[in-house]
């Protein structure tokens, strides 16, 4: 069963997830965990990464990960309402977009999907799987799947950048620019 934001555990759906389900101060966008159990009913024994490229997710769990998906759009108020309430805020379902990331405390280690939609889905999870495992990772990782947003800005924080100070660095949009090395962010101290 996927844990939605403000359910989390973090023995099942991973540190990551957890942390950010602690973030009060800030919104964070809707998301969602596929468990650990839930991927080891896909992976099974075999964690071999080009065996899970080639494998199909059982199609049961795909749909409740579809449902999920489309239902990410919306506060929990409304997914848990009945069927009337859901249809109110149809328009903010069709086409949700999510990043899909291992839900562990390692930073960069795995591959992660940005921009998924329902038509790539299966793809971009199961790419996101198979890199745990290239690390040679044992056990089952969890999954993050989170609303994408569409930002004015983007970037970064260092906390304890110095020991007063945090560093923030932002620029324009999904900072696609910066990775490219078009632009410059923009760097702020912060007290």
């Amino acid at each position: 069963m996927v844990q939605w934001q403000g359910e989390i555990d973090s023995e099942n759906s991973g540190l990551k997830a957890a942390r950010l389900d602690s973030i009060n101060a800030l919104e964070v966008p809707n998301f969602f965990t596929v468990t650990k159990e839930e991927v080891k009913q896909f992976v099974g024994r075999e964690k071999d990464p080009n065996q899970i490229l080639n494998s199909e997710i059982p199609s049961d769990l795909l749909d409740k990960i579809k449902d999920a998906q489309e239902e990410i759009g919306m506060s929990s108020e409304v997914r848990n309402a009945s069927g009337r309430a859901k249809n109110l805020v149809g328009g903010q379902r069709d086409s949700q977009r999510v990043s899909i990331r291992v839900s562990g405390e390692e930073k960069g280690v795995y591959e992660y999907e940005l921009n998924v939609g329902s038509s790539n889905l299966e793809k971009a999870l199961k790419n996101v799987i198979a890199s745990y495992y290239r690390e040679k990772k044992q056990g089952y990782p969890a999954i993050l799947i989170q609303k994408m947003v569409e930002p004015g800005e983007t970037g970064a924080a260092v906390l304890n950048f110095t020991k007063e100070h945090s560093l923030l660095e932002a620029t324009e949009g999904l900072g696609n620019s910066l990775e490219e090395g078009i632009t410059t962010p923009d760097l702020y101290l912060v007290n």
